[in-house]
């Protein structure tokens, strides 16, 4: 079974490294960096791997004391809070001009947070026929974040979904500051306990 390890990588990120899969010692990786995954390479058109994440390698050494379970039954996916789960919000962010999407601005020796903008530097406009995909759940209409507890570990609900679809996926949690590990037919992967 081919896995579309696409999934597991960033959308959203400055670090464009992080947005594709990459190519290191023989694997094909997949990351967004809270959750990472990888394959045996099989000569797929990837990227080399980028020299910020050559210690990628690391996150793989499994503990000799872990030990898997399978995936419990996961609870259903909240709705989104800003688009109430549709995917689509019809606002727009627009760069305050009061601070110049500054957020705070100068006034004398003095800096002072915006009170127009509450000091986030943009502001949500409605216009009529204004409609995109939502940035907060990423179009999906789910909460981004929504933790919930496998053995040990508090992990984020989005991640734990996508496991659950890799064939045979197994979970060995490390507590709630350290990183899960899985393995599934196929590959393995580490992820990151969730912390919103």
């Amino acid at each position: 079974m081919k896995i579309n390890i696409t999934q597991f990588c960033a959308t959203r990120d400055p670090r464009k490294h992080l947005l594709a899969p990459f190519r290191l010692n023989g694997f094909i990786y997949a990351t967004d960096g809270a959750i990472a995954i990888r394959v045996p390479d099989d000569g797929s058109e990837v990227a080399e791997c980028d020299p910020g994440l050559l210690k990628i390698e690391s996150f793989f050494n499994l503990p000799d004391e872990a030990s898997f379970m399978e995936l419990p039954l996961l609870p259903a996916r909240e709705n989104c809070i800003s688009c109430k789960g549709n995917g689509v919000v019809n606002y727009e962010m627009i760069d305050c001009e009061e601070c110049d999407g500054e957020g705070e601005f100068e006034h004398g020796s003095h800096t002072y947070e915006c009170k127009e903008c509450s000091g986030r530097g943009e502001y949500k406009s409605t216009r009529k026929g204004v409609s995109r995909k939502c940035d907060q759940c990423d179009g999906s209409g789910n909460k981004d974040i929504q933790p919930v507890c496998i053995g040990n570990s508090l992990l984020n609900l989005k991640y734990l979904v996508a496991l659950k679809k890799l064939g045979n996926c197994r979970i060995s949690t490390s507590g709630k500051t350290e990183k899960s590990y899985f393995k599934f037919d196929g590959g393995h992967g580490v992820v990151m306990p969730c912390r919103g």
